[in-house]
């Protein structure tokens, strides 16, 4: 449901929970530690211009998250067509080739690990993206996000390391 105009700027209540360790015990998390934990996800320099673009984009949709929580699934779907776009750009496939495919192929040359966890990297990454693009309301929590986030941010690094 949209949130009243004069409530668009609040932090959703469902982050209201969220805390941060500090000398001494927890405080409740703020915009700026939420900000700094997002902006602190990078995917070096080396990766083209269009995934730069979509990576931030996807940065971009977790931090306003704090304003409105729904907005991690919207991250979360970006930063994995991010993830098949770098696979794109790197392993120049067929056109047709989906990203389960693609995930497999990088694992076959070795560009990335087998495995996300426990599962296969290719179950990971189509699963999640899967949720998003055939419609879902269910997702989980800023950290959870977070971590894919993070995950494929390691991914899109491991395609396109620093350049000497």
């Amino acid at each position: 449901m949209l949130k009243p105009l004069e409530t668009l700027l609040e932090r959703d209540n469902r982050f209201a929970l969220l805390v941060v360790p500090e000398a001494g015990g927890f405080r409740r998390m703020t915009l700026a530690d939420h900000y700094g934990m997002v902006a602190a996800v990078n995917i070096g320099r080396s990766a083209p211009d269009e995934v730069q673009t979509m990576f931030s984009r996807a940065q971009h949709a977790l931090i306003y998250a704090w304003f409105d929580y729904e907005l991690s699934a919207v991250a979360e779907f970006q930063v994995l067509a991010t993830v098949e776009l770098a696979l794109r750009e790197r392993l120049q496939p067929a056109p047709t080739m989906m990203l389960k495919a693609l995930v497999k192929l990088a694992v076959a040359q070795g560009l990335v690990p087998p495995k996300v966890g426990d599962f296969p990297a290719e179950i990971w990454f189509s699963g999640i993206r899967n949720r998003w693009a055939h419609g879902s309301a269910n997702f989980g929590t800023p950290s959870m996000t977070l971590t894919v986030i993070e995950v494929c941010a390691d991914l899109i690094r491991r395609l396109y390391p620093p350049q000497p």
